[in-house]
């Protein structure tokens, strides 16, 4: 694994003698030359580095792809990574990185994290890196629920959630709380494409027994919840009957069509 820095209109090795912070990332699964949702991915990464007023080439997404699309790219599953990085000098840098992926989590469980919000940026990726390894060290789950000062769940360290209740998709009210999630994006339009009807509404520990929960994000996809911690109780929500579609559905779509530029901000659809 190498982390390629943009310079003079190219990802180049350069060495990297200063200590460096990540200020934005993204990432996504790129499967045997495949990827869904990359253009949203790079409507969201330009979004979040616009906050922070850093404006990118329009090239380094046509040069991303071009790098993901050599032979020896194809043949294997990535997890690729574009940074915005910033040096002690204050200044800043876009680093890629092509790195293998972890297999595919079929099914995910989960700790609730009931406390404090200690998050520095809920809708930006990166700033709160350090923050969620603290979270998940020692825990004997795939993740961690971030909850609101009410209890509220919110979304996990590395991924979001949704709630079914019978054909009724439930997502979180809180979207100014939480990253902007491909995959979320991705499902939601999807149901609303299927007709399903969607609510925005609070969710909280005693919800998620009610119905099946979804693990979503862009390196497993749709990860069916099995277990969920919570204090002293385990719960175990219910399967979907028709998990195994939707998930059919959602490698499915790896390749299928030319990706749309839309940022995924359900923010304005609740």
């Amino acid at each position: 694994m190498t982390l390629l820095i943009w310079h003079d209109g190219d990802f180049r090795e350069l060495p990297l003698t200063e200590d460096c912070r990540l200020l934005i990332i993204d990432s996504w699964r790129h499967s045997f030359g495949k990827s869904f949702g990359l253009g949203q991915h790079a409507a969201r990464f330009n979004a979040a580095c616009g906050s922070m007023g850093s404006v990118l080439p329009r090239e380094i997404w046509q040069r991303i792809e071009a790098l993901l699309a050599r032979p020896e790219n194809c043949q294997r599953e990535l997890f690729p990574r574009i940074s915005l990085l910033e040096f002690p000098d204050g200044t800043r840098r876009i680093g890629f990185e092509i790195r293998p992926a972890p297999a595919v989590r079929e099914t995910t469980t989960l700790v609730y994290g009931a406390g404090e919000d200690h998050r520095q940026a809920p809708v930006l990726k990166g700033p709160d890196l350090a923050l969620f390894a603290k979270m998940k060290a020692g825990v004997e789950a795939d993740d961690v629920i971030i909850s609101d000062t009410d209890g509220a769940c919110l979304e996990t360290t590395t991924g979001a959630l949704v709630l079914w209740k019978d054909d009724v998709l439930v997502l979180s009210d809180r979207l100014d709380k939480q990253l902007p999630s491909v995959t979320l994006y991705q499902i939601f339009m999807r149901a609303r494409d299927l007709g399903k009807r969607i609510e925005f509404a609070p969710i909280y520990p005693d919800d998620l027994a009610a119905g099946p929960v979804w693990f979503l994000n862009a390196l497993h996809g749709i990860s069916p919840v099995t277990q969920i911690q919570v204090g002293d109780t385990v719960i175990e929500p219910p399967r979907h009957s028709e998990e195994a579609e939707w998930i059919s559905w959602w490698w499915a779509q790896f390749g299928a069509h030319t990706d749309n530029c839309e940022h995924p901000d359900l923010s304005a659809l609740a």
